[in-house]
This record gives structure tokens, sequence and C-alpha cells, in this order.
């Protein structure tokens, strides 16, 4: 009897600690399951970029509009807006005009377009434009996830300081401007974008603010988009956002600069292209086949009349550099031995899943062995295209005034130098060559 009692006893017992061992596993899988769902629950969609779009409505900008003119800078206006409106998830762009100030305008955008754009946002009869208070105030408001862009002619102007002498206008425009960007280069990106549209009201040369001059013709106009650096990375180079980024697609385009310290131009990517037709040689990449910068086992052509030849891709996106930037004139080659020069340079259409815009041609003028290095400089200055859109006399209507824009250098010399360094060159992308295995 004494036995089956401790045999009943260690069954109990038994059954006890195997509920037990259960129990545990049970709270152990709870608790596993509840950091899931916590570790989930804490997962947040990534956020979308948020528009706040800024239109000059100064007396200079009311001839974009109006009955006679055919709106090209109400349409780019639309365009943008529109562009950025059809991307999913995005909020409502929120719509200031400026002047002397920055205001929010309260109605609805289709409205905004529906007739005349100034109407509906021309808060005050203002023919001044102060810039440095503008991008002041616009700076202030471009947070993270915010991509901040102004419709402007980008003409500085004071009705209550006219001047005679332009110099003195000039030099204060480069000032004001480069004051009001030189605590953002660090973190702030720009481009400048440039359209020419049909004109058809008062214009107000340098030296009559106050007074207006009838103009009908066509007039460059310019769409400035700011934004932190992250969140300009993000606005190039996510898919979601290539229609409303691809600017040399709209309608009127002319021409862009762009400033930024994110990496998007000063660090692009590169690499010798393993399998290029334009190849003039065999080498061996080591395996492997992208964001290829060196190669061994280098052997030139056979025939001694044929020279040496490398592709080298490069991506140079329309988005942060000019059309005159892109130009075999604006490269130096820095190869002692091959002596390289470019020999072509080509746009790949459409562009390599990888990035890569552009086909460089590089042909070796000397012979030569062992290990080496090659360097392609891109150098370093504004576009052709502010030069020749830059006017320094705005009171003849005549000649270049369809083109060009008074002061537009000296305003973005103005952020350019609050960008500048030491170093000339946009980059410098180094290849090692190296005929040993």
């Amino acid at each position: 009897m004494t036995n089956f009692f401790t045999k009943i006893s260690l069954f109990v017992l038994a059954l006890m600690l195997y509920g037990c061992a259960g129990c545990s596993k049970r709270n152990d899988k709870d608790e596993q399951s509840l950091k899931a769902g916590t570790q989930t629950s804490r997962k947040k969609k990534p956020q979308e970029l948020s528009l706040s779009l800024y239109i000059e409505n100064s007396g200079s900008m009311l001839g974009y509009d109006g009955p006679q003119n055919s709106a090209e800078f109400k349409s780019a206006v639309a365009q943008f807006y529109n562009s950025f409106g059809r991307i999913e998830g995005v909020q409502t762009p929120q719509i200031n005009y400026v002047n002397e100030n920055v205001q929010t305008y309260q109605g609805d955008f289709s409205t905004l377009l529906r007739d005349n754009i100034f109407n509906h946002t021309r808060g005050s009869e203002s023919r001044s434009t102060d810039f440095a208070l503008i991008f002041n105030r616009i700076i202030e408001n471009t947070q993270a996830n915010t991509v901040s862009v102004l419709f402007s002619d980008l003409i500085y102007s004071d009705v209550n300081n006219a001047v005679s002498n332009a110099e003195n206008l000039l030099s204060k425009i480069e000032n004001l401007t480069a004051t009001a960007f030189n605590n953002t280069t660090r973190s702030l990106s720009i481009i400048i974008v440039q359209f020419n549209g049909n004109f058809n009201g008062a214009y107000y040369p340098y030296n009559s603010p106050g007074e207006g001059r009838s103009y009908t013709g066509n007039r460059p106009f310019y769409m400035v988009v700011l934004a932190q650096n992250h969140t300009m990375q993000k606005f190039l180079s996510e898919e979601k956002y290539t229609q409303v980024a691809s600017f040399s697609q709209y309608n009127n385009f002319k021409d862009l600069v762009y400033f930024s310290s994110n990496g998007l131009k000063d660090s692009p990517k590169y690499s010798i292209l393993d399998g290029d037709p334009n190849n003039r040689c065999t080498f061996s990449t080591g395996g492997k086949s992208t964001d290829i910068h060196a190669i061994k086992e280098l052997t030139p052509p056979r025939s001694a009349t044929e020279k040496l030849r490398l592709a080298i891709g490069i991506s140079l996106p329309s988005t942060v550099f000019s059309k005159s930037e892109i130009d075999t004139a604006n490269f130096e080659i820095k190869a002692v031995s091959d002596r390289f020069k470019i020999i072509r340079l080509e746009q790949l259409m459409p562009a390599r899943k990888s990035g890569i815009t552009h086909r460089l041609i590089l042909e070796a003028q000397d012979k030569a062995r062992g290990e080496r290095e090659v360097e392609i400089r891109l150098r370093k200055g504004l576009p052709m295209w502010v030069q020749k859109s830059n006017s320094t006399d705005d009171r003849n209507f005549r000649g270049n005034f369809s083109t060009q824009t008074f002061g537009i250098a000296r305003l973005i010399e103005g952020i350019q130098n609050t960008y500048s360094s030491q170093n000339n060159y946009t980059f410098i992308l180094k290849l090692n060559l190296n005929e040993n295995n």
C-alpha cells in the first residue's frame, strides 16, 4: 500500500512539473507575441514629403498672366503642383504668396488657376520684392520632409529706394542673397530652374521701380526648389517623385543650377563599363560587375596602330547637372603615363538601372605599363546659361531683353559664394589600372 501511494504521489508531482513547464513555455510565447506586436506597431510607414508653394505676386509679376497672355508661368506652376499632388499619401500642398512678406493663401488651387493666377494671390499692390526677407522666411519654414518651391522672376526691387547706379544695386543683390544663405550650406540644398514664357504688362526697370513701362514679349522666370539635404536627396532619387523632379521635361524649361553638400553632385556614381563595345582592351574586374574603379590584367589592343580605349559610366542626372556643365570642355583627365584624352561624352538612353546616365570614352595617347592611376575631374563653376541670362541694364527692351534677367548672375553668385570651397573641381573620380594579376 505504501508503494502504491508513493507511486501516486510521484505521478501527481510529475504532472505538476509538466504543467509548470507548459505554463512557462506559454508565458514565453505570449511575451514574444507581445514584443512582436509592439515592434510591429512601432513600424511606421515612411513619411511622404510635403510641398510648400510660394508665388511672387509683386507688380512686376502681373504680366505673366492675363487675357492676352499664353500663360506659360501658370502652366509651370500647375505642372509642378499637380505632379506632386498625384503622389499617393502626400498632404495637400500649402500655397503662399510673396512680395514684401510671405502670406498664406486660404483658397484652393483650382480657384487659383481658374482665371488670372495673380487675382487670387494679390495681397497688396506691392511693387517691391525683398528677396533677403523672402528667402529667410522660406528657409525658416523648410523643415524636414518639406520641399519649398518659389516661382518668381527673381528681380530684386525696392520702390522706396530707386537707384541711378546699377552696380550699387547689383552688389546689394549679391550681398543680401549671400547673407540669407550664409548659415545653411551644410544642411540645405537649392535648385534654381529657368523657364521662359510670355509676358504682357508693366515692367519696372532698375532705375524706376515705382513706374512701370508696357512690354509684350517673352521673359525668363524661375522656380527655386529648397529642401534639407536628406529631403532633397529623397526627392531627386526616389522613383515616386521622378515625374515631379524631372525639370527638363517641363514645358518651356531652359536650364538649371544646383547647390548642395549632400553628395549627389560632388560624389557621383561611376564605373568602368565591363563588356562595353567601345572598350579597346581586355581586363579583369576581379569578379565585380558594378562600381568598378580598379582593373587588373589590362591588355591593350594587339594591333600596333590601335589605341587603348576605356568606357567609363558616370551618373550625371539632369536634376542636378546643367546641360552646359555636361561638356567635354569642362573635364580634365590626369593620367601621366597613358595621357588619356576624352574622345566622346554621350548620354545613355535610357539610363542604366544602376543610375549611370552618361558614357565617357577615354583613349590613351601613350603606351604605359605597370600600375597607374587615372583621375577624371569636372571643373567647378557656374553653368554658362547664368551669365548668358544676366543683364546689368534693363532700361532698354531691345536686344536680349526677352532672355535676360536683371542681376540674376549676382543673385546666383551670392548663393554660390556661400557654398564655395578651396576645391576647384565639382568632383574627382579615381581609377586604378594594372596590367599585373
